[in-house]
């Protein structure tokens, strides 16, 4: 697979970075299509692997990779693949497969978990059951689990996210999971509400990524095989605005509104208050 693609970045001086360089799959500035926004301060994107290493000219200054995937989802990328002006965060949404079960268990009604235990006794093998349930959420059902049971999860993320912001008025963050779109869609969602971006402007961003297919057609074909190999349909592999629509609105009716549920993880006003300062333009 070729790593090499054209791809223009606006640098915080104004300047374009070089129109051919090196990035991971579903790669972009957060600020593209938002224009209150600075440049190259969020970014978004695949997890890298090896072949795709990120080019140094992506960024002005020191940059901050959060990797969201679990530890069964594959290593993460060695160090020296990255440029040596990037630092990589781990932290996993869930921890390990049994995490995630508990929490899927914990969202499901008790319907859903009798249905399950049914087909538990009748033969059918646990891990099929956790997947053709983790299937029947959706997109959005993803979403709700991860709003209600990941919030520790959350909170790390969002903190560690705005320190490394806050450590350099040129420094970069750099959202990543495996796709790029789904727990990196939520998490850079909450961020873009911090910065009073509205909803509207968040659903488009996160169905930007469905352009990934046209720009990196090896890529979609991958991520297609391994939602088949999880025994996930092909809505999947899709990121209707209509996901982040239905994120907000249920946020606002179990917890009040974003501001509010970030308050009660113990994310606070003030903190919300210093994504605007640092991503918006002044």
């Amino acid at each position: 697979m070729s790593s090499c693609c054209a791809f223009v970045v606006m640098a915080s001086d104004g300047l374009q970075a070089p129109s051919c360089v090196k990035r991971p799959a579903n790669f972009r500035d957060v600020a593209q299509g938002i224009p209150d926004l600075r440049k190259t301060r969020l970014y978004r994107c695949a997890y890298p692997v090896a072949q795709r290493e990120f080019d140094p000219a992506l960024f002005q200054s020191a940059a901050t990779i959060v990797d969201l995937r679990s530890s069964n989802e594959g290593p993460p990328v060695e160090r020296t693949t990255l440029p040596e002006c990037m630092n990589r965060l781990t932290l996993p949404v869930f921890q390990s497969p049994s995490h995630f079960l508990r929490a899927l268990i914990a969202d499901m009604s008790w319907q859903q978990r009798f249905s399950a235990l049914w087909r538990i006794i009748c033969g059918h093998p646990l891990q099929r059951v956790a997947r053709s349930s983790f299937s029947d959420l959706g997109l959005f059902g993803m979403n709700r689990l991860l709003l209600r049971h990941a919030q520790d999860k959350i909170l790390a993320v969002l903190e560690s996210a705005l320190a490394a912001l806050e450590k350099d008025p040129r420094s970069s963050v750099v959202l990543s999971c495996s796709a790029g779109k789904d727990r990196t869609g939520l998490f850079v969602a909450l961020i873009l509400a911090c910065a009073r971006v509205s909803t509207d402007d968040i659903a488009r961003d996160y169905a930007l990524s469905s352009e990934a297919r046209l720009t990196d057609p090896e890529w979609y074909a991958e991520i297609c095989q391994r939602m088949e190999k999880e025994g996930l349909d092909v809505s999947w592999t899709t990121c209707p605005p209509s996901v982040m629509t239905r994120t907000f609105q249920f946020i606002d009716q179990e917890f009040g509104g974003v501001r509010q549920y970030l308050c009660s993880i113990g994310f606070g006003v003030e903190k919300q208050e210093k994504f605007a300062r640092e991503l918006r333009v002044q």
